[in-house]
């Protein structure tokens, strides 16, 4: 079994291989990291490629234009199928236009943000091959999955605002990890960070007790089932 990824960033292609690990058993060597590449220098951005970076609108630029995709899929040699991230913190944005849900309850509020974020992803896509994609949806940003790690008073890490800085703040508790451990983590690029971050997530069992904390996670876990073995 071979997987791609196509991801807004790098921090989630680490969280996404960590959690393929887990859920199917697929080693990284078993990864095409389709979207952002992953081998290039940050810091040369006025040369970079469009494959070399990514956010929301780079990932539907992708799904509409097919060709990367479609290279992906030539290849008859073993099963494949691929996994589209999108966070939903930008769903609101000019292009990506999905409906706020209401918030009544976080089973109901996560099927309802997450179908209308896959029917926006359908539509981008734009031919039926839904049965080779896996849909990994984060209510609000894949950091919120991490964080499900790392504090486990938290019923639904889904919920929580601005995920981003939760997580900076959680990692910067008194006695979670050592001063050295964490001077050593904020020194890593974002991917090797957020791989570490997430390892986790390669255990099953480790997985299944976060996804019991963040419902998108779990359906993201769930859609991952039609490709086991």
């Amino acid at each position: 079994m071979r997987a791609g990824i196509i991801a807004e960033g790098k921090s989630d292609l680490a969280v996404i291989t960590n959690i393929l690990k887990g859920a199917l058993g697929i080693d990284r060597s078993d990864i095409q990291y389709m979207l952002p590449e992953l081998d290039y220098d940050e810091t040369d951005l006025a040369r970079m490629r469009i494959e070399q970076f990514s956010n929301w609108t780079v990932v539907k630029s992708r799904c509409e234009n097919g060709e990367l995709i479609q290279h992906f899929f030539e290849a008859i040699d073993d099963q494949r199928f691929i996994v589209i991230h999108i966070d939903t913190a930008e769903r609101l944005e000019t292009g990506f236009d999905v409906t706020e849900p209401k918030k009544e309850d976080v089973e109901g509020y996560v099927q309802d943000i997450r179908g209308a974020v896959v029917l926006k992803l359908k539509e981008w896509l734009g031919e039926n091959i839904e049965e080779r994609i896996a849909f990994a949806i984060a209510v609000e940003e894949v950091e919120a999955w991490v964080i499900a790690i790392f504090d486990d008073r938290i019923l639904e890490t889904g919920f929580l605002p601005r995920p981003k800085e939760k997580l900076i703040s959680i990692l910067n508790r008194p006695n979670l990890i050592t001063d050295r451990d964490r001077k050593r983590l904020f020194q890593m690029n974002e991917f090797d960070k957020f791989l570490e971050l997430s390892r986790h997530f390669r255990k099953v069992k480790h997985l299944q007790d976060c996804a019991e904390r963040n419902e998108s996670l779990k359906v993201f876990c769930n859609d991952l089932e039609k490709f086991s073995n």
